[in-house]
């Protein structure tokens, strides 16, 4: 996930949410507004959940949680 964020430019890091698992936060330029961050950071979690199954979800809950 470094790498694939460090490729472009970013850094993130993993916040615990205390009940949702694992968060990667990942600040970003306040020039893009939210729509394009908000399908970007789709675009990623599809794909981290495509590519890495057994460690990374596109849909949040405890149900899809193992």
């Amino acid at each position: 996930m470094q790498a694939m964020l460090g490729e472009r430019g970013l850094q993130g890091w993993l916040k615990t949410s205390g009940g949702k698992g694992l968060h990667v936060v990942v600040p970003m330029s306040a020039r893009l507004d939210y729509d394009t961050v908000k399908a970007f950071s789709q675009a990623i979690v599809q794909h981290l959940a495509r590519t890495i199954p057994q460690r990374f979800v596109a849909k949040s809950g405890p149900a899809n949680r193992v």
